[in-house]
């Protein structure tokens, strides 16, 4: 679906024009001079293939923003779904990040670097979480998707700061329980996990983290 708002008229001659350009489409036209003296924007929402040709219709009549409308709830994904993506992203890029890291042996270089006792944990614990922030905004990106959600050809809806922050509690748990410092830790890094699947089960619409699966798969 496609959401088109008409926000004004390139010339005032071609209201005639974009009157019948409505009716040809069959589009209820009452609020139309309304909205357009007004200064405020006449929504049109049609299906894909007829909303390329009635925007092709008004391009050159009309001033116009078009937005993909996802009101198709059977394309949407629920919140097991999305909690199940998400869960599978941060188990990916944990791994990509673990292995990169046993690769070059960080640790060890840091430890070289770095004496006083265990501040080479955490040096090297911030710089993998800080591998995890620029790999999952660099894939969302690109892909407008997660890892997990671009194999499955799923379109990432929403606010990615939101996203990367709610993923990002997973992996912070993760390496606070895996750091060894300490039960108070360990059960911190619990509770951010344990948040993160809440939240998603609970508020994922609210939090803007949707997931939508693409009509071409």
């Amino acid at each position: 679906m496609k959401k088109i708002y008409i926000l004004s008229l390139k010339k005032n001659e071609y209201l005639s024009n974009l009157y019948e350009i409505l009716k040809e489409f069959n589009i209820e036209s009452k609020n139309l001079l309304k909205n357009l003296k007004d200064n405020k924007p006449f929504p049109v929402v049609l299906d894909d293939s007829i909303g390329e040709n009635f925007i092709e219709k008004i391009r050159d009549i009309t001033n116009f923003k078009v937005e993909e409308s996802y009101s198709n709830e059977l394309e949407k994904i629920d919140r097991w779904g999305v909690l199940s993506i998400l869960i599978f992203d941060v188990i990916f890029i944990l791994s990509i990040v673990e292995i990169a890291f046993k690769t070059a042996d960080i640790y060890n270089i840091m430890l070289n670097i770095i004496t006083i006792q265990k501040f080479p944990i955490i040096i090297v614990t911030i710089l993998k979480i800080l591998l995890v922030v620029v790999l999952l905004k660099g894939v969302i990106n690109i892909t407008n998707s997660t890892p997990i959600g671009y194999i499955f050809k799923l379109h990432f809806i929403g606010d990615t700061k939101n996203l990367v922050m709610f993923l990002l509690l997973p992996v912070i748990g993760f390496y606070m329980i895996n750091m060894g410092f300490g039960k108070i830790y360990e059960l911190f890094g619990l509770f951010l996990i344990i948040f993160f699947v809440v939240s998603i089960l609970t508020a994922f619409e609210n939090l803007q983290i949707k997931f939508k699966k693409s009509t071409n798969s």
